[in-house]
């Protein structure tokens, strides 16, 4: 009797011990993400999820890309979104050989993009936005960052959406011309926090901060900061 041939090529081996159906999973599991999220979700999640789970397929060396680089950053920053990503991962585990949070983290960047409208290459640079304006408060104002906060949760809510205008390259010119300058005169560290921030992005992304994304972002790092520390703020 010939003797099978093993392969020694671990990345030649198919990551699936049998035939998924994709097109199945593909559908139950982004119906789960619309309960989740609301169906206002871009339909291409279909395409990006199914081609995803083709992927995974086989056991190939660009899925490992990048992995380590964006795992924290998106469990951090988009954790209701690793969150259910990790439930699809433990249901495809019934199926695979040795999935993990590497590829929870992937399929949470497709939830994100599809949530946004956004391409994956996008939603990269959204990520970078975001982890560079929270160093930029962390260390300037040497603020220990709990993520579990409240008031830090909302704070990286807001820069959510101000990373999402930046690379949409759109404005927010709400009229709060009143605000300004009772804040700015009470808050000075907090808006010269802001002025940083705002300093960094126009460097970086030739985006310029109006006086009222300024404002807000000066309002939600005065709250979150100060408010950690038990001072109190008026707003």
């Amino acid at each position: 009797m010939k003797a099978k041939t093993i392969s020694t090529n671990a990345f030649n081996k198919p990551l699936f011990e049998k035939d998924l159906d994709y097109a199945y999973h593909t559908k139950k599991y982004v119906y789960d993400i619309k309960q989740h999220f609301g169906k206002n979700l871009n339909n291409a999640i279909y395409v990006t999820l199914y081609r995803y789970l083709l992927d995974l397929s086989l056991h190939s060396k660009k899925s490992h890309e990048n992995r380590r680089s964006t795992l924290w950053l998106v469990s951090t920053y988009f954790n209701e979104e690793f969150l259910v990503a990790q439930t699809i991962i433990h249901d495809l585990n019934k199926h695979v050989h040795c999935l993990n949070t590497y590829h929870s983290s992937e399929i949470a960047l497709l939830i994100i993009a599809s949530k946004f409208h956004l391409s994956p290459s996008q939603i990269y640079i959204m990520i970078d936005i975001i982890s560079e304006i929270t160093k930029i408060v962390k260390y300037y104002f040497m603020y220990p960052m709990d993520i579990h906060s409240p008031t830090t949760h909302s704070f990286l809510e807001h820069i959510k959406l101000l990373s999402y205008r930046i690379v949409i390259n759109k404005y927010d010119n709400s009229n709060i011309v009143d605000m300004l300058d009772v804040f700015k005169a009470k808050y000075i560290l907090a808006f010269q926090g802001s002025e940083k921030v705002a300093s960094f992005i126009q460097k970086k992304y030739r985006f310029t901060l109006t006086k009222t994304e300024k404002t807000f972002l000066a309002i939600h790092i005065q709250t979150m900061i100060y408010k950690s520390e038990h001072q109190k703020t008026d707003f």
